[in-house]
């Protein structure tokens, strides 16, 4: 039986790794392309605009959960 368990901790460990590596991944290619220039004007449209944003993603997630 606790070989059992250490079989099943092992294979745990092993898919989080793999999923963090996978995580890493992606972070390390996506930042060849990072371009610094597009992030000015950072806000263009204010603090209205990301509060309008919000808005719609909050009642877009009311009307996922009435599904």
């Amino acid at each position: 039986m606790a070989g059992l368990l250490a079989s099943g901790l092992a294979t745990g460990l092993g898919v989080a790794a793999a999923g963090v590596a996978g995580v890493a991944g992606v972070v390390v290619v996506g930042a060849a392309y990072v371009d610094i220039e597009n992030w000015t004007p950072f806000l263009p449209n204010g603090f209205g605009g990301v509060m309008a944003g919000v808005s719609a993603v909050f009642f877009a997630y009311i009307g996922f959960d009435a599904v």
